[in-house]
């Protein structure tokens, strides 16, 4: 369905969606008002800067091998979790962000959820229900769109509905040309929704949803899911309205903390990715990095029980008696690395690269490495666990 289509069957306020009547009204849906080259020219103009403008200024995308600027927790090949910019609603308030520049969730393949499978069966072990939703306000302004993930109590989750339904019923224009509430339970989200028209949806599982058409984002808040959720939990509006940001320096100890309950669901430990600007086969040389604890020591074991070489990257790898067991010349080399330090970083890799001339492949056990470390060689993994 393209866009032209799609504006046909929104002045439609009788439209029905079977073959029947879009046969009967055919030539009307199909006629489509001319453009000059002029005006062509100018609409393709404005597109193009609206969406160079929308790139740049984005804080969800890579830049050049940066990473966004949200707090990233785990990333996988199409998606990333991450946590919010702002201060959580709730315990455990996070975001599934798709790693290209989408503006809508309809426009995203399979494979983001997974991860929604994964956040649904933590919560679930924690006695949590979990609310998902999304809101395009507006497609034009080709903001990045983030399914956010709001953990309540199950006592409260199980009255979500209502709460949802209610507030969709009340929200927006009075007199509407949809169905101011579309179940998304019978056909799914994807089947229910039109991909180029502004959207609100929240979702109480895989299966069963509501979902709104935005015909108005006047009438409409950013913040309406939030508020709803408020209601039900007795927040204040100083968590939903205009909370406030969090500090950068105090990322890495959110990101400790989420990690404590959400590691044994990373959806990321099912698999490697692979990527780089040049893939090619193994060499058998690894680098590891936080080599000298944690699962950073377990990669190393692994790798050396396999019969491969591995360059253990760790901030005092003198001080780590674990690594310093299984140093020696043959298949395990300590590299003296500050994560933290982009001189660090690169002295590292002159050093790895003048004794692994033939390549290496790396492992990085933590996602917040993969601009520092993953950019320097040609082929770089991610790997959450074994």
């Amino acid at each position: 369905m393209d866009l032209e289509f799609a504006k046909r069957i929104v002045a439609d306020s009788a439209f029905e969606s079977n073959l029947d009547y879009m046969d009967e009204k055919a030539d009307i849906m199909a006629s489509k008002k001319g453009m000059s080259e002029e005006q062509k020219m100018r609409r393709a103009v404005t597109d193009f800067k609206r969406t160079q403008e929308a790139l740049e200024k984005c804080k969800f995308c890579y830049h050049d091998n940066r990473p966004p600027q949200a707090c990233l927790v785990s990333l996988a090949t199409t998606c990333y979790l991450a946590l919010p910019q702002v201060h959580e609603l709730t315990p455990g308030h996070c975001m599934i962000v798709p790693l290209q520049h989408v503006s809508s969730m309809l426009e995203c393949d399979d494979d983001v959820w997974t991860e929604v499978r994964c956040l649904m069966k933590m919560f679930h072990a924690q006695n949590k229900g979990c609310i998902f939703m999304e809101t395009v306000v507006n497609v034009r302004s080709q903001r990045h769109t983030a399914i956010e993930v709001i953990p309540i109590p199950y006592g409260i989750y199980e009255d979500a509905p209502a709460y949802f339904k209610e507030g969709i019923m009340g929200s927006d224009e009075e007199w509407s040309q949809h169905k101011k509430l579309i179940d998304t339970s019978t056909k799914g989200f994807r089947h229910s929704m039109v991909k180029h028209l502004p959207y609100f949806h929240v979702w109480f599982g895989l299966d069963k949803g509501y979902g709104h058409v935005i015909e108005n984002a006047q009438r409409f808040p950013y913040w309406f899911g939030k508020e709803v959720i408020a209601g039900m939990m007795d927040i204040g509006p100083e968590l939903w309205r205009k909370p406030r940001y969090h500090r950068f320096e105090d990322n890495n100890q959110r990101r400790l903390e989420f990690m404590k309950d959400w590691r044994q669901w990373d959806w990321t430990a099912a698999f490697v990715i692979e990527s780089g600007t040049k893939k090619r086969s193994k060499s058998g040389t690894y680098i590891v990095t936080g080599a000298s604890r944690g699962l950073g020591l377990e990669f190393v074991k692994q790798i050396v029980a396999n019969g491969n070489r591995v360059f253990a990257c760790a901030r005092n790898p003198d001080n780590a008696p674990g690594l310093a067991k299984l140093v020696d010349n043959q298949k395990v080399f300590a590299v003296k690395m500050d994560a933290d330090d982009e001189a660090s970083i690169k002295t590292a890799a002159e050093e790895i690269n003048a004794k692994a001339p033939e390549g290496v492949d790396v492992l990085i056990n933590n996602a917040g490495m993969l601009s520092a470390m993953g950019s320097t060689f040609e082929t770089w993994m991610i790997c959450s666990r074994r």
